[in-house]
């Protein structure tokens, strides 16, 4: 059966992580929406009204909105799912049997299905349900024994540790959920570390680090200090000293020494974050919310983020002083005034980073930041 992964028409409420990514290949949990429908179906391709972003034109197949994961439940659905029947939920399309143009014939309300369709917010809010589920699709066995821990608390049913990762004097603790250390990761000494958590292939927690869960790390990744419910998509570092909490960091990020988020207002309200589609600042309902950066951004030592900060793709900011609460995409400067990276010394720097990692920037993702460079507002 083929699969089309679809966009719907609120993909600017995942920027900035969509600017540069399909919404099915956001990472929520352990795994990207798009790696979750693959365990069950050989052929998944993604289609959205993005060309840069579209692999496959109007054609027969199942198509399933990118914002839902393959739960029990939606499995059920879509494998009940006939020809040219489709389902909605609270008036957004979430699965259709036929042609993308058909998507509006024939519909039936899907309100008994659990299940919602992943909100921005949620890549960070929701990730204990997502990792849960991961290693349920993933049919992980528990790893009983745990080499290398310097103490464990909570069911050893609940750590799965691939044979090639490396463990050196860490603390676990399993009691509020599992924890998942992936292919070639590494956890140095003095580490403490509470469910639920993923580490990614190739991904490292330096010496010293606390993490509290729910927190997902990708592939690729370095980090220390304190993190406290944060996903990093992937190839990113956050390797010192410093707080980081209910956040999301993109791709090929990298985050200053004692660098510090607030994750919540000091009069304890509901903090507001900028919302692309509108261009304003909208309310999240949440009222712990800190980070959210795209991706190819840095910033400096030392940097202070406001609760609720956004930055854009390529951002570059440095100095002393509270960056506002919104940087657009190639923003280069401190809190005080910012200019237009150039691209040409940002392509250089993101060759340089990846290249590191043995990987070249595609020339799809070349493009796509030439459009972003233009369409900046600095």
């Amino acid at each position: 059966m083929k699969i089309i992964l679809f966009e719907d028409q609120l993909v600017s409420e995942f920027y900035p992580f969509a600017l540069t990514r399909h919404v099915a290949q956001l990472r929520w949990g352990a795994k990207t929406i798009l790696e979750k429908w693959e365990r069950f179906f050989a052929e998944v391709q993604l289609n959205s009204n993005r060309p840069l972003f579209n692999e496959v034109p109007q054609q027969d197949a199942l198509w399933i909105n990118a914002r839902f994961t393959p739960t029990p439940e939606m499995l059920d659905v879509v494998n009940k799912c006939v020809d040219g029947v489709g389902y909605r939920k609270n008036g957004i399309a979430v699965v259709f049997n036929g042609t993308g143009e058909d998507m509006i014939s024939d519909w039936k309300e899907m309100s008994e299905i659990k299940g919602e369709l992943i909100q921005k917010t949620d890549l960070f809010a929701q990730l204990s349900a997502q990792l849960k589920l991961d290693i349920q699709i993933s049919e992980m066995e528990p790893t009983t024994k745990v080499e290398g821990a310097l103490y464990f608390s909570g069911p050893t049913t609940d750590f799965y540790c691939a044979s090639s990762a490396k463990i050196k004097g860490a603390i676990f603790n399993t009691e509020e959920g599992p924890i998942w250390i992936d292919a070639n990761a590494e956890i140095m000494e003095g580490s403490v570390i509470r469910g639920p958590f993923y580490l990614g292939c190739n991904s490292v927690v330096k010496m010293g680090a606390k993490v509290y869960g729910p927190t997902v790390i990708g592939p690729h990744c370095k980090v220390g200090g304190e993190l406290g419910n944060v996903s990093f998509q992937g190839y990113s570092n956050k390797a010192h000293d410093g707080f980081l909490g209910n956040s999301v960091i993109g791709n090929w990020c990298n985050l200053g020494a004692d660098t510090n988020c607030s994750n919540l207002k000091n009069n304890y309200g509901i903090v507001k974050q900028y919302n692309y589609t509108s261009d304003s600042f909208e309310s999240t309902g949440l009222n712990f919310c800190g980070l959210m950066m795209g991706d190819y951004s840095k910033c400096g030592i030392n940097t202070m983020w406001n609760t609720g900060s956004v930055t854009g793709v390529c951002v570059n900011f440095y100095g002393a002083g509270f960056p506002t609460k919104f940087l657009p995409d190639f923003y280069w400067g401190d809190a005080d005034q910012g200019e237009k990276y150039d691209f040409k010394k940002a392509i250089e720097t993101i060759e340089i980073v990846m290249s590191r990692r043995g990987m070249v920037l595609s020339e799809r993702d070349r493009k796509v930041l030439t459009e972003l460079h233009e369409k900046s507002s600095l």
